[in-house]
Order: structure tokens, then sequence, then C-alpha cells
């Protein structure tokens, strides 16, 4: 018997899990650009030599995500945080992009002259595209206080963070089951519902509602 075998039939004997370790496939393709960007640059700049990147493979795969219904979206919007008033911010913003179905590198930095008529005019980050966007009532509340009080714009990191507390706190509890790559094999988890939100599940909900 190998080493090998004796290990994994020491962990079959205590009742371990087994665990894929490794990168999901999409954060591999995001690396990836991220670093033929920087080396495009680069070479632009004439810094290094040459390189060809013709070659270089973005590896993506179609990711599951959740998406919100208007009665879900509605019960955060309606949440008390009265005893939490730091996650209000993130709470409204999360709110703000699904009802305009905007990124968050867009929702998080609207100006008040981005808003005319109670029509948002937008000039999109990502892809430079102006888009114009009527406003429901409960987008216009949160924009009026978010420029009333210069709320300052949040971090993508501690808005992923936070929503999750407060889906959890709005009862979005339902268990999901989703697929992705790790390491190359194929992994399946089961979270609650709030567990899978983040600053892209706005986007999603606004196109699916």
């Amino acid at each position: 018997m190998t080493r090998s075998m004796i290990i994994s039939n020491r962990k079959k004997r205590n009742g371990r899990r087994n665990f894929v370790v490794g990168l999901k496939v999409d954060t591999v393709g995001k690396t990836i650009k991220q670093l033929r960007t920087f080396l495009r640059d680069r070479l632009r700049k004439q810094i290094i030599a040459p390189i060809d990147l013709d070659g270089w493979k973005i590896l993506e795969e179609e990711v599951d995500a959740v998406y919100l219904s208007m009665d879900e979206i509605n019960s955060i919007y309606k949440l008390d945080l009265s005893d939490t008033p730091h996650l209000i911010n993130y709470r409204n913003d999360f709110v703000l992009g699904c009802l305009t179905g905007l990124r968050f590198s867009d929702f998080s930095e609207l100006m008040k002259d981005d808003v005319r008529k109670d029509m948002l005019y937008k000039k999109q980050n990502k892809s430079e595209q102006w888009v114009v966007i009527p406003l429901r009532d409960e987008a216009l509340e949160i924009l009026r206080t978010r420029f009333d009080s210069n709320v300052a714009a949040l971090t993508n990191g501690d808005f992923n963070k936070h929503i999750k507390t407060i889906a959890r706190m709005a009862g979005i509890t339902e268990l999901i089951k989703f697929s992705h790559k790790k390491h190359g094999k194929d992994v399946i988890e089961t979270k609650p519902k709030y567990e899978w939100i983040t600053s892209h599940t706005c986007r999603r909900s606004f196109c699916t509602k």
C-alpha cells in the first residue's frame, strides 16, 4: 500500500472531509487578464523587451449566481438598522444597485449632477458608454440621502462583507446549491442564500425582476 493510500484511508476512518485546494477558474482567468494588461502597458512604454501575448488564453467559467426578487429587495430596504447604523449606507447602495442595474464601480460613485429630472445619466466606467435610467421613488430617496449627508464612497470588499450580514438579518436564508471548478475539479457547495450575495447580485436582480 502506498503512502498516499494510507493517508487517504486515515482520513476516511477519521471522518474528515476531502477539500479541494486551489483557485477558481475565474480567479485564475482574472489574474492572467490583469497580468496581460500590465505587460502590454510595459511594452507600450518600452520598459520591457517585446513579448508575444497572442497565445495567452483567458480562462472563463459560466458562474452560478443568485438574484433577489422584489419582495426580497423590499425586505432589505425596509429593514430596521437603527441598532446597526454603520450598515445603513451599505444597505442603501445595494438597493440602489438593484434598482438601477449599475456596476458597483458606477453606483458607488454617483454624484449629484448625475441626476436630472428624476433621471440618472451615467457614463459607465467599464464600457465608457452612457446610460440614462429612470429612477424609482426608492432610488431617488436613497440618492437624496447620500447627497444631503455627503456619504463617502464605499469599498467593494467591505460592501460584499456587510451586504451578506444585512441579507441574513432580512431573513434571506434559503439554502442554495451551486457548482464551480476549482483546481480542475467540480466543487458543489450548499450555503444560505445570503452567503452567495455580492455586488454582482445587484445587476442580476435588476435584469431578472
